[in-house]
C-alpha cells in the first residue's frame, strides 16, 4: 500500500499532465504575449485561469494562436453568461 501511494505521489509531482503554477504562469505569459485581448478581457482571462487550471492548460497547449484567440473569447463569453443568469 505505501509502495502505491509512493508511486502515485512521484507521478504527481512529475508534472505530467498535473497542472502546476508554472504551467499556469507560462499560460499567463503566452496570454500577455498575444496581445489579443484588451485589459478586461486579459483580467477576465486571468481571473479564469486562476479558478480553473484547465482554461490556462488548454490556452498554454495550443499551438495557433487564432485558436488560442477563439478559445479565450469563448470562456470569456461563457463566464458572463454565467453571471448574467445568476443577477436575473
Amino acid at each position: 500500500m505505501a509502495g502505491a501511494v509512493l508511486q502515485l505521489s512521484k507521478s504527481l509531482n512529475s508534472g505530467n499532465g498535473v497542472p502546476t503554477p508554472e504551467r499556469r504562469a507560462k499560460a499567463i505569459d503566452l496570454l500577455i504575449d498575444d496581445k489579443a485581448f484588451s485589459l478586461e478581457g486579459e483580467s477576465d482571462l486571468l481571473e479564469l485561469f486562476a479558478e480553473n487550471v484547465a482554461y490556462a492548460d488548454t490556452y498554454l497547449a495550443t499551438k495557433k494562436k487564432e485558436s488560442r484567440v477563439l478559445f479565450g473569447n469563448k470562456i470569456i463569453k461563457r463566464q458572463q453568461k454565467e453571471v448574467d443568469e445568476l443577477e436575473n
